[in-house]
C-alpha cells in the first residue's frame, strides 16, 4: 500500500482520496462489513505495481471506491458483506450464489430491504460501452434478474468514476444509476455519490 500512495505519477488529491478509501474498507474488512477475498487484494496489490499503467489503476480503484460508497451509503443487510470482485457459485455469507454463467459483479451485496445488489463498474464511459457491446453483459444481466425466486428482489447497478464532459448529457445521471435492462427483478432507483 505505500508504494501505491507514494506513486509519483498520481495527483496528490487523488492519493489523499484513495488512503481515505482505503481506510475506510480497511475498518470495513477488520469488521466483516468487507468480505476478504483475493479480488480485494489483488487490486490493492495490482494499483501499487511497478509499471502499472494509470488505466489500470484508474478501474482498479473505480472498484474499490463503488465499495467503500456502498459501505458508506447503503444500509447493509445482517451479516451480508459487501463483496468485490464475485464470481458465479461462490459462497459469501448470507449472500445467494451468482446462479448464472459468466455473470460477474464488480460490487455484490444486499441492502437491509432484502435485494440483492449486483454492480457493474467501470472507470469511464467508455469502458462501460466497449465491456458492454463486447461481452454482451445486457443479456447476462436480464437473465440473472429473471432467475430471482418470488421472494428474492435483484437490482442491477451502474457506477461510473469519471464523469468526463457532457457525461450528464450522455447518460441522464452522473456517477451511480440503475440499469435498465428488464426481467423479473427490480430496477430501482438510481443513486449518486454524494
Amino acid at each position: 500500500m505505500a508504494r501505491l500512495l507514494g506513486r509519483a505519477d498520481l495527483d496528490l488529491a487523488f492519493r489523499q482520496w484513495m488512503r481515505d478509501t482505503l481506510d475506510v474498507l480497511n475498518k470495513a474488512r477488520k469488521d466483516g462489513r468487507l468480505a476478504d477475498n483475493k479480488a480485494l487484494r489483488r487490486l490493492i496489490g495490482e494499483m501499487g505495481g511497478t509499471g502499472t499503467e494509470l488505466a489500470t489503476v484508474g478501474q482498479d480503484f473505480a472498484e474499490l471506491e463503488n465499495a467503500r460508497y456502498v459501505l458508506k451509503h447503503q444500509t447493509l443487510a445482517a451479516d451480508s458483506p459487501v463483496v468485490i470482485g464475485a464470481r458465479p457459485n461462490q459462497e459469501w455469507r448470507n449472500l445467494p450464489k451468482i446462479d448464472v454463467e459468466n455473470v460477474e459483479a464488480d460490487t455484490y451485496y444486499r441492502t437491509a430491504d432484502g435485494v440483492v445488489h449486483l454492480d457493474e463498474v467501470k472507470d469511464t464511459l467508455n469502458a462501460f460501452i466497449s465491456k458492454m457491446q463486447a461481452e454482451r453483459q445486457f443479456r447476462r444481466y436480464r437473465v440473472w434478474l429473471r432467475a430471482a425466486s418470488t421472494d428474492q428482489k435483484r437490482e442491477v447497478g451502474v457506477y461510473i468514476r469519471q464523469t468526463g464532459p457532457k457525461f450528464g448529457t450522455t447518460t441522464g445521471k452522473c456517477g451511480h444509476a440503475a440499469l435498465p435492462v428488464g426481467g423479473a427483478g427490480r430496477a430501482g432507483k438510481g443513486r449518486r455519490r454524494p
